[in-house]
């Protein structure tokens, strides 16, 4: 399959919304959790699970924070809940740790999926990784770029 999902029994309106997911073929890299309560990864493709060095396992029903790390920005964050809760679109720039924990500049667009009523019930998050470089030069995203998108 093209996204690896957790073993778990959602209502009849978010089943089909998940089916319906699972079904196109994905290379991007990307996640589905739930927009309210923990943000539990509930659905991830083999584009992510390659990049960030997780097996499906290792991260389906656990919280994005898995995510996170000392220069990940806590209002990014913040405001990624407050547009998930919402159902709103949203397009960040954060720092992000593989499971090995090296740093990566993450794009994340954010789009709410809405249940059968029109609540925001999952979010699907499209990353587009940009690694962090080891040198400053204008082309490159720096270390010190990346401590500079907020500090611990």
């Amino acid at each position: 399959p093209m996204f690896d999902t957790m073993a778990f029994s959602p209502p009849q309106q978010h089943r089909t919304l998940l089916q319906a997911l699972a079904e196109p073929p994905q290379t991007q890299p990307e996640l589905i959790i739930e927009a309210i309560n923990e943000c539990k990864i509930l659905l991830t493709n083999p584009s992510w699970c390659e990049l960030m060095g997780y097996a499906p396992n290792d991260v389906l029903g656990r919280s994005v924070s898995i995510l996170n790390g000392p220069y990940t920005c806590r209002e990014t964050l913040a405001a990624l809940r407050l547009a998930m809760g919402a159902g709103q679109n949203l397009h960040v720039i954060l720092v992000c740790y593989k499971k090995d924990r090296e740093p990566f500049l993450m794009t994340i667009n954010s789009s709410p999926l809405l249940d059968g009523e029109g609540k925001p019930t999952f979010c699907k998050w499209e990353m587009f990784p940009r690694p962090v470089q080891h040198d400053a030069t204008p082309s490159n995203i720096s270390e010190q770029q990346m401590q500079q998108q907020c500090a611990p």
